[in-house]
């Protein structure tokens, strides 16, 4: 739902014109190229951090939930827990 994620995008102080862009994105992949073009890929992690929220609400904190979001090069744009948290 690219709308949606506009809309977090807008919650995280994103800039208009990169909202706009994303919301009249086609595809997830088109979406995540506007923000490449916009060098905003760290925002990314605002729906990492959205997925590992849900994904806890949903088990009610009985599962440990990871969360890896991936670019098509295989580039790691976000981890939840991070490298660091393992450890």
């Amino acid at each position: 739902d690219l709308a949606r994620l506009a809309s977090w995008l807008k919650e995280a102080g994103a800039e208009k014109s990169l909202i706009r862009e994303v919301a009249a994105a086609n595809t997830a992949r088109h979406a995540l190229d506007v923000l490449r073009d916009h060098g905003a890929l760290g925002l990314t992690a605002e729906v990492g951090r959205r997925v590992a929220a849900s994904g806890d609400l949903f088990t009610g904190g009985l599962v440990k939930v990871w969360v890896k979001i991936i670019d098509y090069d295989g580039t790691v744009l976000y981890q939840f827990p991070s490298s660091d948290d393992k450890k």
